[in-house]
């Protein structure tokens, strides 16, 4: 898993196809990388420089005795969380890739997915935070349908099928 994940990150090709157990693959990694990004910077947050949301006012204060820490805990959550921006950014640029080479796999062009994306951004430029439910169902909807779909089962001008996902497939049906 973490090598197809590797794959699919250095993998800037949109010419080709990818299959649901890739797609399924870098789907996971990406929520478990952010998933530890987030803990360790509420750790960096929380515990070590003992930072405190007022509930009412929604202030965050950092309490005096913690303000002797220095500034080393500052450094390390700040480079943490560049280390985060840095790696939404390429997976969001691979992600988009991977979302065209799954398209490809379906026997879809790709611009539907530039489609997607545009109606994705200006719903959420145009929009009011009451709709970001909506906007969130509707990016985990299409996950979902690109993570379900069958692969076309012959070679189409994206590239030839995957022998693998076949055997999947027929398996599946039979079995």
């Amino acid at each position: 898993m973490i090598t197809s994940f590797g794959k699919t990150m250095c993998n800037f090709s949109f010419r080709t196809r990818a299959t649901r157990k890739e797609f399924l693959y870098f789907i996971v990694m990406c929520l478990l990388l952010s998933s530890i990004f987030f803990c360790i910077i509420a750790t960096f947050a929380v515990v070590i420089l003992g930072l405190r949301i007022d509930m009412t006012t929604g202030m965050m204060t950092i309490p005096y005795k913690m303000k002797s820490l220095g500034i080393l805990p500052f450094v390390l959550m700040n480079l943490t969380i560049g280390a985060y921006i840095i790696f939404a950014i390429w997976s969001f640029v691979a992600g988009s890739l991977l979302a065209i080479r799954r398209l490809h796999d379906l026997n879809c062009s790709g611009i539907g997915y530039w489609v997607w994306l545009a109606s994705v951004v200006s719903f959420l430029l145009n929009t009011s935070g009451i709709f970001a439910g909506v906007l969130l169902y509707f990016i985990i909807g299409s996950i979902i349908a690109l993570s379900i779909s069958r692969s076309f089962q012959f070679d189409n001008k994206y590239g030839k099928v995957d022998l693998e996902e076949i055997r999947y497939i027929v398996k599946n049906q039979h079995g």
